[in-house]
């Protein structure tokens, strides 16, 4: 009994070197992902409701959905993400190294556990992966340590017997993160010289699970179902979750075979240091490769567009040469504060035939162009893009799209429809107390539902409205642009 409680105990420098190793996510991720963390915040939207709650948890993963939504809907707020990373990657850790110090591995290598993390921090930079895989891959973890308990503590038959009913219990509350548990359990039995009934029976009830899954609908295909697509909210690759996984295994066999053949506790911190740092090393090199400047500074500005911080959004620009498109935060904050007919030459303006630097229908170019017409009272387009905005966000309730369709709907004279807008907005429990925004812009007369003539609905919605000087801003910008691409032809 005393030597197993020693398995499990480290020492105050290991503890120390794990929080400081749990609070380097953290930094890493406010750092370099808190604004991407903001653009997923609405995505599968956590919802007070029993009918909300019950429809997941009926179907496989939905455990894992409704924790990442409970924990994604605060990241409204930047600074929520490396506390999300922080619990998350730690999660994962702690479950490792708990499984590593029952088999009586140093408490150096124990840090193993924050290999696959590494590429876990790099799945976020797919604009189409969801927080529940993160979720998913923490549950595992944690059913992994449970799973090794069974290994160790118990008979064969018995444990064979206890993680084929984990792998199933897993497979419902995580989805397809369960087959790692097998693999990993798999992987043990053998290091162990045992035969690998219970990997082979989890991962078998795992893929019976999956299958039944897709026969239900769940999923669309047995690939959903069986491989981190499922945690992805749009049809994508998914070699950074597949890197996590194959990451955990190599991490705990590594750790396991190091603190064999490392005889010394130096040998051990070296090699504990050694496997960090390749991780760490692989994970740069590669967020390099595919982290996207602009795509993340388009969600830094729209973050501070919500926040109506208008200097910052120019600060950004302040230095570089980067295109400027006519729909844009930056000659939104121009016009916002008064400048953009006499400012926005000093930055790289594109022609207007290039109105929005996204795809028009894409995730990114109907945030800004919803922000944007929505703030220059350009109502009929700002209700489209809301509206549409709303649609593709994954769950289809967006708390901000929803507001901005109230307050547009509002100001087009249709209040029942705009309070029925809020009352979908307050579902969500951090807008439960929204109050009806106001737009001070009026509707045109002839407040076309689809863009026919850029420039003559600009003009019509100055019109209408003496006192909107953003709309009278970008059609004196408009002018300027046009004039500029084409040699003072109007």
């Amino acid at each position: 009994m005393a030597k197993k409680i020693y398995f499990y105990v480290m020492t105050a420098k290991h503890y120390t070197l794990f929080a400081v190793l749990t609070l380097a996510t953290a930094a890493a991720t406010i750092l370099l992902q808190q604004y991407r963390f903001c653009s997923i915040s609405a995505d599968h939207q956590f919802i007070c409701d029993s009918a909300w709650l019950t429809g997941h948890l009926c179907n496989a993963g939905g455990a894992s959905l409704i924790i990442g939504s409970a924990l994604s809907q605060w990241f409204v707020y930047p600074w929520t993400s490396g506390m999300a990373a922080a619990l998350v990657y730690g999660t994962i850790a702690a479950s490792t190294a708990t499984l590593l110090r029952r088999r009586g591995v140093s408490g150096w290598l124990c840090m193993a556990g924050f290999v696959p993390c590494a590429f876990l921090f790099l799945a976020m930079e797919n604009g189409s992966y969801g927080f529940r895989g993160h979720v998913a891959f923490a549950l595992t973890s944690a059913a992994l340590a449970l799973a090794d308990h069974l290994l160790t503590g118990c008979k064969r038959q018995t444990s064979a017997v206890g993680t084929a009913l984990l792998g199933i219990a897993l497979y419902h509350l995580a989805g397809s993160a369960a087959l790692l548990m097998g693999a990993c359990v798999a992987m043990l039995e053998i290091r162990d010289r045992r035969m690998p009934w219970g990997g082979l029976a989890s991962l078998s009830c795992c893929v019976a699970c999956g299958l039944m899954a897709v026969r239900r609908a769940t999923f669309v295909s047995p690939t959903e179902a069986l491989t981190p697509l499922q945690y992805y909210n749009w049809p994508s690759s998914f070699f950074f979750p597949l890197y996590a996984w194959a990451g955990l295994l190599l991490a705990v066999a590594a750790a396991l075979e190091m603190d064999r053949r490392l005889k010394t506790d130096s040998r051990k911190c070296a090699g504990a240091l050694t496997l960090m740092a390749v991780a760490v090393a692989i994970a740069a090199n590669m967020f390099r490769l595919v982290h996207n400047p602009k795509t993340y500074q388009l969600r830094h500005e729209a973050y501070l567009a919500e926040h109506g911080r208008w200097d910052d959004i120019i600060a950004l620009h302040r230095t570089d040469r980067q295109p400027v498109f006519f729909i844009s935060y930056l000659n939104l904050a121009l016009a916002q504060k008064g400048i953009l007919p006499q400012q926005m030459d000093r930055y790289n303006q594109m022609d207007i035939s290039e109105r929005l630097g996204w795809q028009p229908m894409s995730t990114d170019g109907l945030t800004v162009a919803t922000d944007v017409y929505y703030h220059i009272g350009f109502l009929a387009e700002a209700r489209r893009m809301a509206f549409n905005r709303n649609m593709l966000t994954p769950g289809g309730m967006n708390p901000q799209a929803l507001l901005k369709l109230a307050a547009v709907n509002a100001a087009m004279g249709e209040s029942a429809v705009a309070h029925k807008y809020l009352h979908q907005a307050r579902k969500a429990p951090l807008f439960a107390r929204a109050a009806m925004p106001h737009i001070g812009a009026k509707a045109p007369d002839r407040n076309r539902f689809l863009e026919i003539d850029f420039r003559q609905d600009l003009q019509d919605a100055a019109e209408a409205d003496t006192t909107n000087h953003m709309a009278r801003q970008f059609l004196e910008a408009y002018d300027i642009i046009w004039n500029k691409y084409r040699n003072g032809r109007r």
